[in-house]
């Protein structure tokens, strides 16, 4: 692991937010097995109910058209059971036409935002699942593909991908603007899973204390007791006066994503292609790198960047010094350039020349050796934001780096 690259900076909220529950899920379905026969069956079946539901729909429409303006006029947008799909390199929609999707978009709302509601323990269960608001995605996706380089023994095709994606809460059900989980919010007018969460001012070189923006302050009213007041921003390091002093910060959802590739054709026998993924800008929170960073327990390993922490008075660095059971606020400083550059694939194969193959009637072969998911490069040795898109990381298994050799073999 090493060290992050600086901090996000962000701005104060109108007013303070109260927690609520957890984020969104996302359910998948489940393809049933069943033999071919089956298949067969079940997909007569299948026809013969559409057909039959679609003339009864189609009757019942006609119905409806005879009870002439007594009925109120249909909803202006379409619904869809929204659950947050993830599309192609985990976009958070991905749609099939650029154009037609950024137009879907602006005039259609996808309503229906599927998320955990909490239930009391007392009732056995955790929560149900339940439609939240309605979120909106705009986005892009240009893909380039060409011959880059054709000669007789050498022949260069590549690919070259590129997304953007910018969602937007629209409304949220219950009257409510904001959803907080955590260091995360769902909140009207901004991006999905944007992170809420006090803002660092540094380490304070004389006393090695971490110090934070706040524009809360405790003061004295006419009773004689202390109150919290809103004031003008400054730099304390009173964490309870910084946890109450959240600032808006950006999401996980990235700047550009996409991926490039190329395949080589050598002697027209030898072929050699290459995939990367990529993706820029976004910020992710590292559960556990920030516990191995402030330890709260005699016996806890630390983090190898707890070397650079404040030791003495008038070193400069953003580690502060090292308190076991101390107490900290979670600021932006604890979040991480979620921005990476992926080798996914290498293949190299070789095809016999077909005049070796004449002899025992085989169209082709070739013999290839591939490797999967060959390295990672990222602002965190260890952390792979790859595949999570609410914007934290904590315990979970990495893809498997994985070296085949296999044989194509066509009669």
């Amino acid at each position: 692991r090493r060290g992050r690259r600086g901090a996000v900076q962000g701005n104060p909220p109108p007013v303070a937010r109260q927690p609520h529950a957890e984020g969104f899920i996302r359910r998948t379905g489940q393809r049933q097995p069943g033999n071919l026969l089956r298949m067969a069956g079940s997909l007569r079946l299948h026809v013969a109910q559409r057909h039959r539901c679609g003339r009864l729909r189609r009757q019942a429409r006609k119905q409806e058209g005879d009870l002439g303006e007594e009925r109120q006029p249909q909803r202006r947008h379409r619904s869809h059971d929204v659950r947050r799909p993830t599309g192609r390199f985990g976009r958070v929609l991905q749609p099939q036409n650029a154009r037609h999707a950024a137009q879907q978009s602006a005039a259609e709302p996808l309503p229906h935002v599927l998320r955990t509601t909490p239930l009391p323990i007392s009732t056995g269960f955790t929560g149900f699942n339940d439609n939240v608001g309605s979120l909106r995605n705009q986005g892009l996706e240009v893909s380039l593909r060409g011959t880059i380089l054709d000669k007789r023994d050498f022949r260069w095709d590549a690919t070259l991908m590129g997304s953007f994606n910018r969602n937007k809460v629209l409304s949220l059900t219950g009257g409510q603007d904001v959803i907080t989980s955590g260091i995360r919010v769902i909140e009207v007018g901004r991006p999905i899973y944007t992170f809420y969460l006090p803002k660092t001012a540094g380490v304070d070189p004389a006393t090695g204390k971490q110090l934070y923006y706040a524009y809360w302050t405790q003061t004295v009213n006419d009773e004689g007791a202390l109150v919290n007041t809103r004031c003008d921003e400054y730099i304390t390091d009173n964490v309870a006066m910084a946890t109450l002093s959240k600032y808006y910060h950006e999401s996980r959802e990235p700047k550009l994503f996409g991926s490039i590739g190329s395949t080589f054709t050598i002697l027209k026998n030898i072929d050699v292609s290459f995939l990367t993924t990529y993706s820029i800008g976004g910020w992710v929170y590292d559960g556990l790198y920030n516990g191995s960073m402030y330890v709260q327990y005699a016996g806890n390993n630390w983090h190898k960047n707890a070397k650079r922490r404040w030791q003495k008075p008038g070193d400069k660095t953003d580690v502060p010094m090292l308190e076991v059971g101390g107490s900290y606020a979670t600021t932006s400083n604890s979040l991480i350039d979620a921005s990476y550059f992926a080798i996914k694939n290498i293949t190299v194969g070789y095809t016999l020349p077909k005049r070796w193959l004449k002899k025992i009637d085989i169209e082709s072969l070739r013999i290839y050796a591939t490797l999967d998911n060959i390295a990672m490069f990222n602002h965190m040795d260890g952390m792979d934001p790859q595949y999570n898109f609410t914007g934290s990381v904590a315990y979970s298994y990495t893809p498997s780096r994985v070296i085949a050799f296999g044989i194509d073999l066509n009669f």
